[in-house]
């Protein structure tokens, strides 16, 4: 996408947040827990990476979804208020244009029970009220102002996937364990090529690059002097070509991290082990410093008394699978980098479009921001 975008004027992409539950490998009790709203971070992910495309400049929702689809597994119909949030969040993540999918539901052909704006008699539908009292109009779409900027690269995806090692293992599911953390923090943030122009950013995040020649580690360094760098397990492990680094892991990144990988536990799913009195699953990688301090160490399992988490300088690597021990480091590094954070609740989201705050509640319960004020289930607010 990224060589592609090259020569394109604008970036789209097509939205469909109920069906993409359905497809996600996201786990079974989170299918049930967004199956009518679809999840806050998988489609604000997806509306980050195709801003990041183009560097950083707006994009389109070439189809967005006006309610149930008919080609996943089981499609649910939405809950009331879903089509506006999409609409609203997408505006809240840059798109100039949401164009939705469909006008009128299919009278003929394979999509007879996939919603449209009409139903089949040309009446407005669920989605198309919700559409008509919408309030965006007139609204500025104005830059983001991320300060943080999380490595995405389709090359590293797909050779992760081919040997992920351990049954709830993907790319997608390590790298989302880091954006739905900065997310869940209350912070914007930007989807960038490792390759890019990485100036001007506070913290710069590599949750699961693992393709690094010297070239992309000596770029990569070149930003650690001014920016927090944190990389995630499996960084590295692979030469630009995909060998295994044969002088052993992180390769050419080992000055600029100060450690070097020792083993990794590829756990089966249920089995767990615990690093700084966090439950970790999925994936264990232990370090052994070269000159990184040791930031937590595994309290059992294989690996105990050997480094979880390390830092070198500004440069910090994660080696544990932890959504709260990614969340309190995160958080530490970015207060460190005078980043305001708020931990939010489950389903409450906040995102700045110019001058102005849009927070979004995807739970199907009343929420409770920051500043004590309530939102409406399944709702959003702008601010400013």
């Amino acid at each position: 996408h990224y060589k592609n975008a090259e020569l394109l004027d604008f970036a789209s992409w097509d939205s469909y947040p109920l069906g993409q539950v359905e497809r996600s490998t996201m786990s079974e009790a989170d299918k049930v827990r967004w199956a009518r709203t679809g999840h806050p971070d998988w489609v604000s992910w997806n509306h980050d990476v195709y801003r990041g495309l183009k560097g950083r400049r707006a994009f389109w929702v070439m189809e967005q979804g006006a309610g149930q689809v008919n080609w996943a597994p089981s499609n649910c119909i939405q809950a009331e208020g879903a089509v506006a949030l999409w609409t609203a969040q997408a505006y809240a993540h840059g798109a100039s244009c949401v164009s939705y999918f469909r006008w009128r539901a299919a009278t003929i052909a394979q999509e007879l029970m996939h919603s449209g704006i009409l139903r089949h008699d040309e009446t407005l539908d669920r989605g198309g009220q919700e559409i008509s009292r919408m309030e965006i109009a007139g609204r500025a779409n104005g830059t983001i102002p991320a300060k943080i900027a999380l490595l995405h690269d389709y090359e590293s995806q797909w050779i992760y996937d081919i040997q992920p090692h351990s049954a709830n293992a993907s790319y997608i599911n390590q790298t989302m364990l880091f954006y739905s953390a900065l997310r869940g923090l209350g912070v914007d943030v930007d989807i960038r090529h490792p390759d890019s122009d990485l100036s001007g950013y506070a913290v710069i995040v590599s949750p699961a690059i693992q393709l690094m020649g010297a070239d992309r580690a000596a770029h990569l360094a070149r930003y650690a002097a001014e920016s927090a760098f944190v990389f995630g397990p499996r960084s590295a492990y692979r030469t630009a070509t995909g060998r295994v680094q044969e002088l052993g892991q992180p390769g050419p990144l080992r000055g600029l991290v100060g450690q070097r990988l020792l083993n990794f536990d590829g756990m089966r799913p249920g089995l767990t082990v615990h690093a700084g009195g966090h439950e970790v699953e999925t994936w264990a990688e232990a370090y052994e410093p070269t000159e990184a301090e040791v930031v937590l160490t595994y309290d059992d399992g294989p690996l105990t008394g050997q480094a979880a988490v390390t830092r070198n300088g500004n440069v910090w690597s994660i080696g544990a699978w932890s959504a709260p021990l990614i969340t309190e480091i995160l958080e530490r590094i970015l207060g460190e980098a005078g980043i305001v954070t708020a931990r939010l609740p489950e389903g409450l989201r906040v995102s700045h479009n110019g001058n102005t705050e849009i927070w979004m509640n995807w739970a199907q319960t009343e929420a409770v921001l920051p500043d004590g004020s309530t939102m409406a289930p399944v709702s959003f607010q702008f601010r400013g």
